[in-house]
């Protein structure tokens, strides 16, 4: 083997190690963004949920489903916006394991790239 297939083997993982880069890079922004939007849901439901339990009772309450609202009692209001946030906390939960694995993919892929290249540079 001469230098130019070593070349052309780090240059193959190099151009690897971009792409896989970009494509890691845009799962993370767009994995940051569905967390921050479902952060600021759960915090919506927490001001919601402070602002009907200060109503005094026998205050009518109503809640949106599509584009027709439903008469509900306060207790059931609150227990809608609690079940909410644990299901957009379940699903935060996993949106961060799934950024730790992206990021784990792309770290063990730098780690090959370095291999590679450390191997191929003993072999000179």
């Amino acid at each position: 083997m001469g230098d130019g297939a070593v070349d052309g083997d780090i240059q193959k993982a190099i151009i690897q190690l971009k792409n896989k880069t970009a494509a890691s890079n845009q799962q993370k922004l767009l994995i940051n963004a569905q967390i921050d939007a479902l952060s600021k849901q759960i915090r919506r439901s927490e001001l919601v949920t402070e602002e009907i339990t200060s109503l005094p009772d026998g205050v009518n309450t109503y809640s949106s489903i599509g584009r027709m609202f439903i008469q509900k009692n306060v207790p059931d209001l609150v227990r809608d916006l609690s079940s909410q946030s644990e299901e957009y906390k379940r699903t935060i939960e996993s949106l961060k394991k799934k950024l730790d694995y992206v990021s784990k993919g792309l770290a063990d892929a730098q780690q090959g790239l370095r291999d590679l290249i450390s191997a191929k540079q003993q072999k000179m």
